[in-house]
């Protein structure tokens, strides 16, 4: 079952949702195999063998095993984390608290409240200038939390070569400058069309037909070369998305844009105008930063925390392998 895998369970199956599959081993022997969601990152396989053609009739006998999904532990410290110096200004709003998106049935209720804002020293996130002045805009517990994993590599880029192993697009970077606007597309029957590179999912669940494109979460890797502060800086100009973004250099969003899922960013983010909306959350490593303020997050864009949407989406692109520790054992 193990090698049989396919991701689309991962997307597909809800807790307590079961699937079947039957082998043949010949001989008359089957075995059925019946797979149960337990929790978004843990299944129960169990497998019940049978002989049917000894002389003393059946023989039975039943195993299982607990799978685990082998998702990435990037920590995502609050709903924007960087681990170098960030500018908040203007009407820029950052919230910690628990969110899950509309339309998003099956998640957990909400834990408890994250910080807004995440950096590896204090100094690196100072006081908000503009209608954020005394942190009115950070919403969070603490608002501002000093921690490195804000600047751990080995867990930021926890399964990042994988991940872009797995991207559903790829773009080069500079193809982004001077911005592209992603939109849910479909096919004449109605199906979603995942061909469109600028399909990025339909977060706000308007499909043409129900469950079309709201059930697709592509992974966008935006590749380009790390030079410097402000350059090669990839542009997302209004649109819409989910899934989980990659970026190589620098990514900002400009204003309109929308997007549920985890954003990863070796270089550094840049949020201006007006309406940008993450749930999720927002993970820059600064790699390339000279000039400080490495990042900068103003105009009335809107950065909120969702363990909802960064723990199913990572799971979904997850691989699956034996919980350590529990190798099959007999079922009675």
């Amino acid at each position: 079952i193990l090698r049989d895998w396919s991701l689309t369970w991962n997307q597909n199956m809800k807790v307590g949702d079961t699937l079947q599959r039957v082998y043949s081993a010949g001989s008359g022997s089957v075995d059925t195999v019946v797979v149960t969601r337990l929790r978004f990152n843990m299944f129960l396989a169990s497998s019940t063998g049978r002989i049917g053609a000894l002389r003393d009739g059946e023989s039975r006998r039943r195993t299982g095993v607990l799978i685990r999904l082998n998702v990435p532990t990037m920590p995502f410290p609050g709903a924007v984390s960087a681990s170098r110096s960030s500018s908040v200004a203007g009407n820029f709003k950052a919230s910690g608290n628990d969110s899950i998106p509309a339309g998003w049935t099956d998640c957990p209720p909400p834990g408890a409240q994250m910080p807004a804002v995440a950096s590896t020293a204090a100094a690196n996130v100072p006081t908000p200038s503009g209608n954020c002045a005394s942190s009115s805009c950070l919403t969070g517990t603490p608002k501002v939390l000093v921690t490195p994993d804000a600047g751990d590599s080995l867990k930021i880029f926890d399964g990042w070569d994988d991940l872009i192993s797995r991207a559903n697009v790829v773009i080069d970077g500079n193809t982004l400058v001077g911005g592209s606007s992603p939109a849910p597309s479909y096919n004449a029957n109605g199906t979603c069309n995942t061909s469109a590179q600028m399909n990025w999912g339909d977060p706000a669940r308007n499909a043409v037909t129900p469950g079309a494109c709201e059930n697709y979460f592509p992974v966008i890797y935006i590749s380009s070369a790390i030079k410097g502060a402000l350059g090669p800086i990839s542009v997302l100009n209004g649109g819409v998305g989910q899934g989980i973004i990659l970026a190589d250099a620098n990514l900002k969003l400009n204003g309109n844009f929308t997007w549920v899922g985890p954003i990863i960013i070796r270089g550094n983010v840049l949020m201006s105008g007006n309406g940008n909306k993450t749930v999720g959350g927002i993970q820059a490593y600064n790699q390339g930063c000279i000039t400080a303020p490495c990042n900068s997050l103003s105009g009335t864009s809107q950065a909120t925390y969702s363990s909802c949407t960064i723990n199913k989406i990572l799971a979904m692109k997850a691989t699956p392998m034996m919980a350590k520790q529990h190798a099959w054992t007999d079922l009675y």
